[in-house]
């Protein structure tokens, strides 16, 4: 499974081998693993609606690319997770099922607007997440964390440029989940 895991982040993740052994899971690392995963279903469902809903091909390019990235997270998780014997979620929480109906709600300029600064939003709190999963106890999902980082990053700055572009539709902001 080791070697597994570690070809399958190496394609996945586009990161190198990540050995993920049968080091117990810290109720942190546990915590870690199931808020990272509905944070990415979470990121796929809005991706898959920036493809129906936008205005802008970037954003529907921005929405394909998130998708297809945190896509590829979850399954990172699940394979962690397994190896690990925790289960994670595999539908969206109440919490995240409400944004992404808001979010649903919306098209055109409006939805550009509104996913850009969630997207912008959620990826500064994903960062900081995946920050302090780097110090965990475990270290499988420390080394996760730390290689799944500069995707996260890259992400952020996508949707950080995507969202200067959403300022000059002249609609008012939408104001971000807390």
């Amino acid at each position: 499974m080791n070697k597994l895991c570690a070809i399958l982040s190496t394609v996945l993740l586009g990161i190198g081998g990540v050995a993920y052994g049968e080091t117990p899971v810290t109720p942190s690392g546990s915590e870690f693993l199931q808020k990272a995963m509905l944070n990415s279903l979470a990121e796929v469902e809005m991706g898959k609606l920036a493809g129906k809903n936008c205005r802008s091909t970037g954003i529907n390019a921005l929405g394909s690319r998130l998708a297809r990235d945190h896509t590829r997270i979850a399954t990172m998780i699940g394979l962690i997770s397994k190896d690990k014997g925790i289960t994670v979620p595999t539908t969206l929480d109440a919490e995240r099922t409400a944004v992404v109906d808001e979010l649903s709600t919306k098209t055109g300029a409006e939805f550009d607007v509104a996913y850009t600064q969630l997207m912008v939003a959620e990826h500064e709190r994903a960062i900081v997440m995946f920050t302090e999963a780097v110090r965990s106890d475990d270290p499988e999902v420390a080394e996760f964390a730390k290689r799944a980082l500069p995707t996260l990053r890259e992400q952020k700055r996508l949707a950080v440029s995507f969202q200067k572009m959403t300022d000059g539709y002249g609609l008012e902001k939408v104001a971000a989940r807390n």
